[in-house]
């Protein structure tokens, strides 16, 4: 039997494969960039998933209330897939800056709405690096794989500076935020929020804060925060677990990695009444 980290990482490999072969083309207009890579490579997932034998329900960007491989009832796994995470940087980047390809995957729950706690899977490939990542429940770690082989990748990571590193979305989070973890921090913007959240993920990083995130490519970041024994919260200091999932919300505010930067991040966040 084809296990869900196969049927993943398989996916993730075939879009890595798909978008190597695509030149950026800009469709729209410069405020709301599209390209060919887009589209194809969240057709060609959304494609994969659908033939999952689960009856499973898919949301993307391009069909954000979702497609189904099933007439009546309902799901059993919702799967969110964001084609190309850092669009900006795959048109304009010329292979330069990162960017990538995402499927975080919810069990089905009584109600009709989701939880962070509900990802049972979640994997990412990093474009430029051709990295894989994936974790799933109860697998205690983030596994990062060559993405030509899928095979294992051992990583040696750096030893931490004095001042913590935190990736931030600069353009998007407040300057009111900014200013604050100026003065605990450095900060770090990658410009395409997966590759953040891996990084951040596997430890590489301290942590990750924003004050404006949407929603479609966070349950990655829980999945591998929970999964590697690192914090994820709201700014006010409530557990994602407890927070309901919503795929085209833009404003969730998040708080995630190490425990005690984030813990530090929160309690200085709370000093200064934001």
């Amino acid at each position: 039997m084809v296990t869900l980290e196969e049927r993943i990482t398989s996916a993730l490999k075939g879009a890595y494969d798909t978008l190597s072969e695509i030149i950026p083309q800009e469709l729209k207009t410069d405020k709301d960039i599209m390209t060919n890579g887009d589209l194809e490579v969240g057709e060609y997932l959304k494609k994969v998933v659908l033939g999952w034998t689960e009856r499973v329900k898919v949301v993307t960007e391009e069909f954000p209330m979702g497609e189904r491989n099933f007439v009546g009832g309902d799901e059993q796994l919702y799967v969110c897939i964001d084609d190309i995470d850092g669009t900006d940087n795959y048109a304009r980047g010329n292979g330069m800056l990162q960017y990538a390809s995402l499927i975080v995957v919810f069990q089905k729950r009584e109600m009709n709405e989701y939880y962070f706690d509900d990802i049972i899977a979640a994997g990412c490939v990093e474009h430029s690096s051709g990295k894989i990542f994936y974790s799933e429940k109860g697998m205690g770690r983030v596994k990062v794989l060559d993405c030509e082989k899928l095979e294992g990748v051992e990583l040696t990571l750096p030893q931490k500076g004095k001042k913590p590193v935190i990736i931030t979305d600069i353009v998007s989070a407040s300057a009111k935020l900014i200013a604050l973890l100026k003065e605990v921090a450095w900060l770090k913007d990658f410009g395409a929020s997966a590759t953040s959240y891996c990084h951040v993920g596997i430890k590489l990083f301290d942590a990750y804060v924003s004050d404006n995130k949407k929603g479609h490519e966070l349950g990655l970041l829980y999945m591998f925060c929970t999964e590697n024994g690192l914090t994820m919260c709201s700014i006010r200091g409530l557990a994602f677990k407890y927070i309901t999932y919503d795929f085209n919300l833009t404003c969730y505010k998040v708080v995630a990695g190490d425990p005690n930067v984030c813990e530090e991040v929160v309690r200085m966040l709370r000093r200064n009444n934001f």
